[in-house]
């Protein structure tokens, strides 16, 4: 499993439910997943969606946004009880086959549902990925959720020689993080200006897969959330 060139974006303010962001897939990449994950900062409880659209026609307004992302985790910390500097991350996949005819563009569109104040959203596709089912342990084989108040941010993913171990990180008050030196980071975005409630950072990096496969990051200590994921190989 290989992945591609990762993207990365971030809203503030995102008060009209939805943030989006424009990706493109080269042409030939065979056997792809296409990963979305969301950071979200100072929002109050609610759902989210994602969708993939390649239309080109749609403005991400909520209605007819393309074909919808399978939810792989999601990870809170307060969002359940409080809106103030609660934390979420939220990863979507969707296995698009091998594209031909050309780069294939599209629109990823996030529905936060008028609850955040920031929204960070990163992107990135992968090749050479099992095209099984999303929701029964073919692509995803391994999923896990971890969270603390001091660094390093760390979990443990079950994996093999072949795939790819994927991970994603989050802080509640934007201290740079960084990303151990076995692991190369895909994307990161931080916010540390405004409101302290909205303050984040963010980042994703990934690891060759073996069987237990360490995934860690350090900044200076404070609350974090972090999601990691084994991709299969085809």
């Amino acid at each position: 499993v290989t992945s591609g060139t990762a993207a990365s974006s971030q809203g503030t303010n995102v008060n009209t439910n939805l943030d989006s962001a424009t990706y493109t897939i080269p042409n030939t990449s065979a056997d792809v997943l296409l990963i979305a994950t969301v950071a979200i900062k100072d929002a109050a409880p609610g759902t989210i969606t994602a969708h993939w659209d390649t239309s080109g026609t749609d403005t991400c307004d909520g209605t007819n946004d393309g074909t919808p992302m399978v939810t792989l985790q999601d990870a809170d910390a307060n969002s359940a009880t409080t809106t103030s500097g609660s934390m979420e991350l939220h990863m979507f996949g969707l296995v698009r086959g091998t594209i031909s005819g050309g780069d294939e563009t599209g629109e990823v569109c996030i529905d936060v549902g008028v609850r955040s104040d920031t929204v960070a959203l990163g992107i990135d596709y992968y090749t050479g990925v099992n095209q099984g089912s999303l929701t029964d342990g073919t692509v995803i084989s391994d999923v896990v959720l971890a969270s603390g108040s001091t660094s390093p941010a760390t979990l443990d993913v079950t994996s093999q020689t072949g795939a790819l171990v994927v991970d994603v990180v989050m802080n509640d008050n934007g201290n740079a993080i960084t990303t151990d030196a076995s692991q190369t980071q895909e994307w990161t975005e931080s916010k540390t200006n405004g409101n302290t409630a909205t303050y984040f950072a963010a980042a994703q990096s990934e690891e060759a897969g073996a069987s237990t496969v360490t995934m860690s990051h350090t900044f200076t200590n404070t609350n974090w959330i972090q999601i990691g994921i084994s991709i299969e190989e085809a």
